[in-house]
C-alpha cells in the first residue's frame, strides 16, 4: 500500500488589515489486498478454500482560496471572509474484481496446509466507478461591540456524486446545493 500528498499554496498581505491564501492538496492512496474465503462442503468438514487479490486507487484533488480582511463601521469592528473551494475524489476499482481462485481444499478436523496461488493485483488494470465533486463558496463575518460578537455566515455547497460502470458510463447520480447558514 503507498500514500501519496502533496500540499501547496501562497499566502499574500494585500492591504493593511487584508490577506489572500490559495491552496492546492493532491492525495492519492494505492491499496491491493488478499482475501480469503472457507466454504464448508460437508458435515464431515471438508472445505475449499478460495484466495481473492485486488487493487483500488482513491485519488483526491483540491483547490480553496480565501480573502480574510478587517474593518470598522462605526462602534462595529469586522471581521470577514470570504472563499471558494473545489474538491473531487475518484475511486478506481480492480477490472478483474470478483475473481477467485481455489487454493485448495482441507478438513476442519484434520488439517493439512494450503499453499496460496498468489496472483499479483498489481498486473490488474483499473477503472474509475465513483466520483464526487464539491464546489462551494463562503462567507462569513464576526461583528464586535466591546466584549461582545455575533458571527453570521453562509454557504453554497454543490455536491454531485456519480457512480461509473466499467465501461465508463454513469449508472447512478445524486446532487444537490444546499445553503448552509451559520450563527454564533
Amino acid at each position: 500500500n503507498t500514500t501519496k500528498i502533496g500540499t501547496v499554496g501562497m499566502d499574500a498581505n494585500i492591504a493593511s488589515g487584508w490577506k489572500a491564501n490559495i491552496s492546492y492538496r493532491f492525495a492519492e492512496m494505492d491499496a491491493w489486498w488478499r482475501e480469503g474465503n472457507a466454504n464448508i462442503r460437508n458435515a464431515a468438514g471438508d472445505y475449499s478454500f478460495q484466495e481473492f487479490t485486488g487493487i483500488q486507487t482513491h485519488r483526491y484533488n483540491q483547490v480553496q482560496g480565501i480573502l480574510i480582511g478587517k474593518f470598522d463601521t462605526g462602534p462595529l469592528s469586522h471581521d470577514v471572509t470570504f472563499g471558494a473551494s473545489w474538491q473531487r475524489l475518484d475511486q478506481l476499482n480492480d477490472r478483474a474484481s470478483g475473481t477467485f481462485n481455489l487454493s485448495g481444499v482441507s478438513n476442519i478436523y484434520h488439517p493439512t496446509p494450503i499453499i496460496g496461488s498468489f496472483n499479483d493485483p498489481y498486473a490488474h488494470s483499473l477503472f474509475k466507478t465513483l466520483e464526487i465533486t464539491q464546489t462551494a463558496l463562503f462567507a462569513s463575518d464576526t461583528v464586535t461591540l466591546g466584549r461582545f460578537s455575533v458571527l453570521g455566515g453562509v454557504r453554497l455547497n454543490r455536491f454531485e456524486h456519480n457512480n461509473i460502470n466499467s465501461s465508463g458510463t454513469v449508472t447512478a447520480t445524486y446532487a444537490t446545493t444546499p445553503l448552509t447558514p451559520t450563527t454564533a
